[in-house]
């Protein structure tokens, strides 16, 4: 019987280590795992039935996660005396840009964000999450692979999908770049960027000068109109044609004391209005 000597064993396996290494890869997956954001706090009253909702719908971490499950502890309910230990500024910035970003007008805890839309009716909004997961991914984007990666096999997959395909340079003496920069070179769309990034999503970006500015005049940090859920419940029901308080009744589930209680707060703070239709937002 032939035996092998464990010195030249141990040679080989050294040897073939490179080989095994370039077979990482780091790439965004072939469909969509959704984004879903908790915007809440500790000095909010209506937000424990949302921690909990998050904690529920999402225990999973890892590869297996069905979706990204964020929670961003905002800081605007500080001032009421029951300062937020997770809370920070960052976090409400954050939401004020997808406010902006969405075209609205006010913020308000708990709320739902998925891909960066609202959604308002998260504690039913399975489905819309299964949905969103079970889409085609809109870009293939490969950070770092090697020769023999897994992650040009996803790339060619969403090539052959139609799907646009970008990948990031890396160093040209590094074993775990050189699969895209293979890929830059036969043709992939270079992702130097968050920028470029966006750009091949096909969406929308502010400019670095732009965000900046605003950064520099405070007019993502500014908190100017947070609202309670009760108040956020009465300004998307008047969004969505509720003109009167029996119609705010029926689509808030909130009592006409309460509605009637919120809408006046409303007026004041100039956010609603009457006019010959009846109620409005500004």
């Amino acid at each position: 019987m032939r035996t092998i000597d464990p010195i030249a064993a141990l040679c080989l396996l050294l040897m073939t280590l490179p080989a095994f290494a370039q077979t990482c890869r780091l790439a965004s997956a072939p469909v969509t795992r959704p984004l879903v954001e908790l915007y809440t706090s500790e000095g909010c009253n209506s937000c424990p039935p949302a921690d909990r909702w998050l904690a529920r719908q999402f225990p999973a971490t890892g590869a297996d996660a069905r979706a990204v499950a964020l929670a961003f502890h905002v800081d605007y309910w500080d001032r009421l005396g029951w300062v937020d230990r997770f809370g920070s500024a960052a976090n409400t910035e954050r939401q004020y840009a997808a406010m902006r970003a969405n075209g609205g007008t006010f913020v308000y805890t708990p709320q739902v964000l998925l891909q960066g839309r609202d959604l308002p009716g998260w504690q039913d909004g399975t489905s819309a999450i299964a949905a969103a997961a079970g889409t085609l991914a809109r870009a293939t984007i490969v950070v770092e692979a090697g020769i023999r990666s897994g992650a040009r096999l996803t790339a060619d997959a969403a090539l052959e999908l139609s799907r646009p395909v970008g990948a990031v340079p890396g160093p040209i003496d590094a074993e775990q770049c050189a699969g895209t920069n293979m890929m830059l070179r036969d043709g992939a769309i270079v992702i130097a960027s968050v920028d470029d990034a966006i750009a091949l999503l096909g969406a929308d970006a502010p400019s670095s000068a732009a965000r900046n500015s605003a950064r520099n005049d405070g007019a993502l940090l500014r908190p100017l109109q947070p609202v309670d859920d009760a108040a956020a419940r009465i300004l998307a029901a008047i969004g969505r044609g509720a003109r009167n308080v029996d119609a705010l009744v029926d689509a808030t589930s909130l009592t006409a004391r309460d509605v009637l209680g919120g809408v006046s707060a409303l007026e004041l703070r100039g956010l609603v209005r009457r006019d010959a239709s009846g109620l409005a937002l500004f």
